[in-house]
């Protein structure tokens, strides 16, 4: 993150907000349209997911906060078949009903990672390579090397441009990277006009709704 000489803040080449003087305020991420309503977090029931256009590579990193409570929350992902050209991130997941970790999926292999004290609200952040960081906690992974042409689905997976895996958990707020490029920045809101609920993206400014069956569930309104 860099602040320039008039306050302006940027990841990469990329403003997303400004430090101000005085009485102002202090430190502001750029907000969402004034037709929308930000709230604290999004819901999926198993039947949302959405298309994110985002097509991921050897670059693509990712920085979010989540909350699951169901057995394999899929956040994003996508891949051709089992073990076969992926990339996403499960929140969470369960052997033999007892072990708890999270997973992540680089191109052919699928990663279990297992922290000490498994949290139902994880921050996770996935900023360089071979290394992801869950609730302060530091893993080392394995290098990504995804070559694809299937764009992310979040709240599942896309496997070969269908959505499978779809899960219930929550999204409190969801970045990608391309390098240190910020690529999409998903705030959860809804539609005023509407009160339809989805994930608005400050970068591409433009809101991604549900591709499934069903509604999300939205969390209270921010100020």
């Amino acid at each position: 993150m860099i602040v320039d000489k008039n306050t302006n803040i940027y990841v990469g080449d990329t403003k997303i907000g400004k430090i101000c003087q005085g009485d102002n305020v202090i430190y502001n991420i750029l907000p969402i349209p004034s037709e929308y309503q930000k709230v604290e977090w999004i819901a999926s029931s198993g039947t949302q997911y959405i298309k994110s256009e985002i097509i991921p590579n050897v670059n693509t990193f990712y920085d979010m906060k989540i909350e699951s409570t169901n057995y394999q929350f899929w956040v994003f992902g996508c891949d051709k078949e089992w073990e076969d050209t992926g990339f996403g991130f499960q929140g969470m997941s369960f052997r033999f009903a007892s072990q708890q970790y999270y997973l992540g999926f680089y191109n052919n292999t699928y990663q279990e990672i297992h922290p000490l004290n498994h949290n139902i609200l994880s921050f996770v952040s996935y900023v360089e390579p071979n290394k992801i960081i869950i609730n302060d906690n530091q893993f080392d992974i394995i290098t990504n090397t995804i070559q694809t042409d299937l764009e992310l689905y979040l709240f599942g997976q896309n496997r070969n441009n269908t959505a499978v895996d779809m899960s219930v958990g929550k999204i409190y707020y969801l970045k990608f990277y391309d390098n240190s490029t910020l690529i999409a920045d998903f705030v959860p809101c809804y539609r005023k006009s509407d009160n339809e609920i989805g994930l608005y993206d400050v970068i591409r400014k433009k809101f991604y709704t549900n591709s499934g069956t069903g509604i999300f569930i939205k969390g209270n309104d921010v100020r």
